[in-house]
């Protein structure tokens, strides 16, 4: 019996359940998969029973792989690796396929960084082109842009999708999914976070042959997720990185996806949940960083013990590694820490310390100076804190250190409380005229910051700049703030009247803008819904005059209510707010753009894009009709009309804008919530290339004497107001970029209406009507025949500038 067992074993060692050419293909995936040791065993195991004399060329593949598990693993024989090589080239140089892999792994050996290599490496490219050997080309573009990065994200962005297009024509999982992970660092890292999901979504993360890339795609889908706001969907794929790092036992990228989980939830303000977090990732990898954020962490949940113990762990890791600059990031947590201990002694000091070493850290400057003037408020020291809070204010003014998202991050949700609690500290003390100033410069400064620019000039606008600039263009200026204790409004009338009102609470206020936002979702008309009618009490101001032109700086959620569609009383009677007042909303009244200087050669062209060819997008049913519209009553001014696989993103540089008085869009668009510069227009895809996008980033690159800008899409001022700065996306970098008036939507509307709409509004802007008089005349005309304010009230007029009085 035991000879009969050993006769069995010696069978089935000697024939393999599998065909060599199948291990050939499992132990290269193996290899890429970083399971060297696997991906030998099965290479050897091939190699006793490949036939060298009957398959030479399947041989000499299993001593190239061979070859390259060796190169590849950081553990592997490199001189027999090289011996290898040497070995086969008489054996491989009359093929093509071979002589070109040889040359690339001979590449890799040499460090491709090297000019051996290099050259080796080219050569090998030269080989492989003309015998379409795709498999390789996309391996050699991955490791040229690895080992030899390209001088911009723009070039990294093509060679990747050259690779892409190889993996596919190759029909391998591993190269796809690799060049799909890449396409999508490289947006990322653009802040393109939209366009890097859709890449990310699709690589075929579940494929075994690309099993080592699944958890660099989960951790990069769910940064992007983060940025962009969708934070369920972030945890949802770091949750699932996580799961996956534990079942590889990858301690190293497990604390990181551990860290990034950490980090969504700190940002919604969910500390406890992102302190447990940070907790996990230190308890992988004593690392200073999870000890510091969680002691950050721990100080927003107000608990001083757990915080200052953390921070020491966190000091303590610092010095080990000799990371002394890091400190000052220890030393502003222990401020607050004794801060919040009400120990304003030691917290005085700390932050005193932080400001003496904070030359290079220059976004710690200002929190310090916060923190001391809410240590001189709580003493009563008026002088003092205001004093503090208005170096906090100068410094905020000169923070540039954002370009690292985190880092950007940090710094808006840090400075909104800020200026929410100076704001109501001026207002306390009876300084409501300084508190309007430092709220519009507020927004001016965060919306500066989202937009990466610098002010056009430095120019502090005063209270009295403001009444005085109501006098001068005839216009009534309403100023919102929102806050959670209490809420402000600043009233200017032409008369050179100005009032100071407190309205309810934020929140209070947010229940009311959400349930009268449904309500006309729903397609509600009635005057008198109660949310709206509140709203209305509330929140517009009482005697002002008929028609009159208003310029509204909203706040917030403020942003997303259609204020014309208020139901207003006058003389007993309730109508829409839009038959008595015309309205155009402003970012800032602080924002001063020299609107009375007309350029040298005021443009006077029509620019229109629209009705592009996208496959993953409803069809706009009434573009046409807008289209031909935009024709008929721009057709004196020779309109350069983009349609269909025309109307692409590059096209809109090619047309110069800057030589265009009109400019429209017909598609859909989409807002960012993180990025605003993300906020895209969906076109047509450029001829050659992936891009189908005309973001706000884009738009900004090129300067434009437009006097007005139709957006006819989805959502086309941006999807979320954040604290500050209002409805960001393209509206404000049409505004930015230098167009004078931007018309464009706070929610999605049926494609017919709005073509009804834009083309009653082209009507009025050919007669020459201004932008917000025309808007406001189309609306009306509109309302006429269809009353519903969902259908009407969608569309806004913003203007830069001190209410963008040119020509009105």
């Amino acid at each position: 019996m035991k000879k009969w067992a050993v006769l069995i074993g010696l069978l089935m060692t000697a024939c393999p359940q599998q065909s060599p050419e199948n291990m050939l293909g499992e132990g290269l995936a193996a290899c890429r998969n970083y399971k060297f040791d696997e991906a030998l065993r099965l290479t050897s195991t091939a190699l006793q029973h490949t036939d060298k004399q009957k398959k030479p060329r399947l041989y000499r593949q299993l001593k190239l792989l061979e070859a390259q598990i060796h190169i590849k693993n950081r553990k592997g024989r490199k001189e027999h690796a090289f011996h290898l090589l040497r070995q086969s080239r008489p054996e491989i140089e009359a093929d093509l396929e071979l002589k070109a892999l040889w040359r690339w792994l001979l590449a890799l050996h040499q460090g491709i960084e090297q000019p051996l290599g290099k050259a080796l490496m080219e050569e090998a490219a030269q080989l492989a082109t003309p015998i379409a050997y795709h498999a390789l080309l996309a391996e050699i573009i991955a490791y040229r842009n690895y080992y030899l990065p390209p001088k911009t994200y723009t070039d990294a962005e093509t060679a990747y999708l050259e690779m892409l297009e190889h993996a596919k024509a190759a029909d391998d999982p591993y190269l796809e999914a690799s060049a799909l992970v890449n396409l999508g660092l490289v947006l990322l890292k653009m802040h393109r976070w939209d366009e890097a999901l859709d890449y990310l979504d699709a690589a075929p993360r579940d494929r075994p042959e690309a099993r080592r890339l699944k958890g660099s795609i989960l951790v990069n889908m769910g940064i992007c997720s983060g940025r962009l706001g969708y934070y369920r969907r972030a945890r949802q794929y770091l949750e699932q990185a996580v799961a996956f790092y534990t079942a590889e036992g990858d301690r190293t990228n497990l604390q990181n996806a551990l860290g990034e989980l950490g980090n969504i939830y700190y940002f919604q303000n969910q500390y406890q949940e992102a302190e447990q977090q940070y907790k996990k990732a230190f308890e992988v990898e004593e690392a200073a960083i999870w000890a510091g954020n969680r002691a950050s962490a721990l100080v927003e949940m107000k608990n001083w013990g757990e915080a200052e113990k953390w921070n020491d762990k966190a000091v303590a890791l610092k010095k080990a590694k000799g990371n002394t600059a890091g400190l000052v990031y220890q030393d502003l947590t222990a401020a607050f820490i004794a801060s919040g201990r009400q120990d304003f002694q030691e917290a005085e000091k700390s932050f005193k310390k932080v400001l003496s070493l904070s030359q290079d850290h220059q976004s710690l400057i200002w929190e310090a100076h916060s923190g001391l003037g809410r240590i001189y408020a709580a003493r009563g020291e008026r002088d003092q804190a205001v004093k503090a809070f208005e170096e906090a204010v100068r410094e905020i003014k000169r923070a540039t250190d954002l370009s690292d998202p985190e880092n950007r991050m940090r710094y808006f949700s840090r400075l909104v409380p800020f200026y929410l609690d100076y704001v109501d500290y001026l207002v306390e003390q009876g300084m409501e005229n300084r508190a309007l100033e430092i709220v519009e410069a507020s927004r001016a400064g965060v919306l500066r910051d989202k937009l990466h620019t610098e002010p056009q000039r430095e120019v502090s606008r005063t209270y009295e700049d403001y009444a005085e600039t109501a006098r001068d263009t005839g216009k009534v200026f309403l100023s919102y703030w929102l806050a959670p204790g209490r809420s402000f409004l600043w009233v200017f009338r032409p008369t050179g009247d100005s009032t100071f009102h407190i309205l309810p609470p934020a929140d209070e206020i947010v229940a009311r803008v959400e349930a009268f936002g449904t309500f006309i979702a729903r397609g509600g008309r009635s005057l008198d819904n109660p949310a709206g009618v509140w709203l209305s009490d509330k929140l517009i101001p009482k005697n002002l005059e008929p028609h009159t032109n208003v310029v509204l700086v909203a706040d917030r959620q403020l942003w997303g209510l259609s204020f014309e569609t208020l139901p207003f009383s006058k003389n007993g009677v309730r109508d829409y707010w839009i038959k008595d007042v015309t309205i155009s909303l402003a970012p800032s009244l602080d924002i001063s753009v020299n609107l009375s200087e007309e350029p040298t050669n005021p443009p006077s062209g029509a620019l229109l894009m629209g009705d592009p060819n996208v496959s993953d997008y409803s069809k706009l049913t009434a573009a046409e009709e807008e289209i031909e519209a935009f024709k008929k009553y721009f057709g004196d001014r020779n309109p350069v009309i983009l349609t269909g696989d025309e109307a692409h993103p590059e096209a809109y540089a090619k047309a110069e804008p800057g030589s265009f008085k009109y400019i429209g869009f017909v598609a859909h668009g989409e807002a960012n919530r993180y990025d605003p510069l993300s906020s895209a227009v969906i076109l047509s895809k450029v001829p050659g290339k992936a891009a189908y996008k005309l973001t706000a980033r884009d738009i900004m690159n090129h300067s434009l004497d437009a006097e007005v800008v139709t957006v006819s899409a989805c959502r086309s001022a941006g999807s979320e107001a954040l604290p500050g700065e209002g409805l960001m996306g393209f509206t404000w970098a049409f505004l930015h970029a230098g167009a004078d008036h931007v018309v464009a939507g706070l929610w999605d509307v049926e494609d017919r209406p709005t073509a009804v709409l834009m083309g009653c509004f082209y009507k009025e802007l050919a007669k020459g009507v201004p932008p917000v008089k025309a808007l406001h005349e189309a609306k009306l005309s509109l309302i006429e025949t269809d009353s519903v304010p969902y259908r009407w009230g969608a569309f806004q007029i913003y203007a830069r500038g001190w209410g963008a009085v040119r020509g009105q």
